[in-house]
């Protein structure tokens, strides 16, 4: 449930940001989503672990979990992919809200390990990849 809540603060972050939508297209994909043959570039986001009971400075969380945000891009100049990164981090990065039934109290930017281009079939694709950890709380109702 946490992963789900924490997907929503993410789409909701990036998909309200004209700046971010203009430079991809507005394609903005969960995880494995993106339809076949969809134009570069694109994001695609998604929780990949969900750690329940997490205590961070003797404050206990409901759930800390980890999200990847990748920027896809073929032929696309390595400036562009990096504009759109660094514009996803300054969104996300030490950014809070609430969500449905809860509430993000952070969302920190974990890092973005080096990623080879990704060889298929049909071309050679270039990724960017950042890491992402947010703690949610969910809303306890009396």
């Amino acid at each position: 449930m946490e992963t789900l809540r924490a997907r929503a603060f993410v789409y909701d972050r990036l998909s309200s940001d004209a700046t971010l939508m203009n430079l991809i297209g507005n394609r903005l994909y969960q995880w494995g989503k993106a339809p076949e043959g969809t134009p570069f570039p694109y994001v695609e986001y998604g929780p990949y672990a969900d750690t329940p009971g997490v205590t961070m400075s003797g404050t206990v969380f409901d759930s800390a979990v980890r999200l990847q945000v990748k920027v896809w891009g073929s032929n696309s100049p390595q400036s562009v992919l990096e504009a759109v990164m660094d514009r996803i981090r300054l969104l996300l990065d030490r950014q809070k809200g609430s969500i449905t039934n809860g509430e993000i109290l952070t969302c920190n930017y974990i890092g973005s390990p080096p990623l080879p281009p990704d060889v298929k079939a049909s071309g050679i694709y270039d990724q960017l990849l950042s890491e992402y950890q947010l703690y949610v709380q969910q809303t306890v109702f009396a």
